[in-house]
């Protein structure tokens, strides 16, 4: 019997990271899989770890993926040859998906935009939207069609509070199973020098340098307002 042929999309490393976990997961259950990767942004070092073919070019942005946050790193990311670079990325998934059987997408709109290009069954994973951030998740119409298509065969979020959201928004397919970032958090091994008994609150600012460096001020900024809430509910008698 032929092997199922998969294609794993992502649009980020740390989307590459996750699809690679599930790479992992679906080696160690046994599957009869021939798996291969188009990583959109940065060089797919991630895949290359863990021994998966890369079906066309990569290229290392000036903006690392993340233009949306200045303008002028699109404009420089155009500079470097994007819109080329994107193009013959487009030509590699449209030739390689004629042999799979599945496209599996994890990013943001471009990636699942490529995957309903690629005219193959695929399957979704919902890692840039959270109802714990958004309130009530707003896809765009784009997007909602991208997940409604008949060929988009499952969307899976990284929480269970975003899929009950779509589900009630009428995506029934949207469904929480776990989410494979989770499990890439390996113990070092490192003595954190933690006290016994005492509750500890970890800070994850994030991957991404730019936005992990504006995301930890606002958490210590978080951390500092909630002791002051907390130190003007208590009542200290004297020393």
């Amino acid at each position: 019997m032929k092997s199922k042929g998969i294609l794993f999309l992502s649009n980020g490393h740390g989307e590459d990271a996750v699809n690679c976990q599930i790479l992992k997961a679906l080696r160690a259950s046994g599957a009869d899989v021939d798996v291969s990767a188009m990583p959109i942004v940065g060089d797919g070092a991630a895949y290359s770890r863990s021994t998966v073919p890369i079906i066309g070019p990569t290229s290392q942005m000036p903006s690392g993926g993340v233009f949306y946050m200045n303008p002028l790193f699109f404009l420089k990311d155009i500079g470097a040859g994007l819109i080329a670079l994107t193009w013959q990325q487009l030509q590699a998934v449209w030739t390689h998906s004629r042999h799979c059987d599945l496209v599996v997408a994890t990013g943001d709109i471009v990636d699942r935009a490529i995957a309903h290009a690629s005219n193959r069954p695929y399957i979704i994973f919902l890692s840039a939207h959270s109802s714990y951030y958004e309130g009530r998740v707003d896809l765009g119409l784009i997007l909602w069609q991208l997940l409604c298509s008949e060929k988009c065969l499952a969307v899976f979020t990284r929480d269970a509070l975003t899929a009950a959201d779509l589900n009630r928004q009428g995506l029934k397919k949207a469904q929480f199973v776990g989410n494979p970032v989770m499990d890439n958090l390996n113990s070092t091994g490192k003595d954190l020098q933690l006290m016994p008994g005492v509750r500890t609150i970890a800070l994850l600012p994030g991957s991404r340098l730019l936005e992990a460096t504006h995301d930890l001020v606002l958490l210590l900024q978080l951390i500092n307002n909630l002791l002051l809430i907390l130190l003007s509910r208590c009542s200290f008698g004297p020393l």
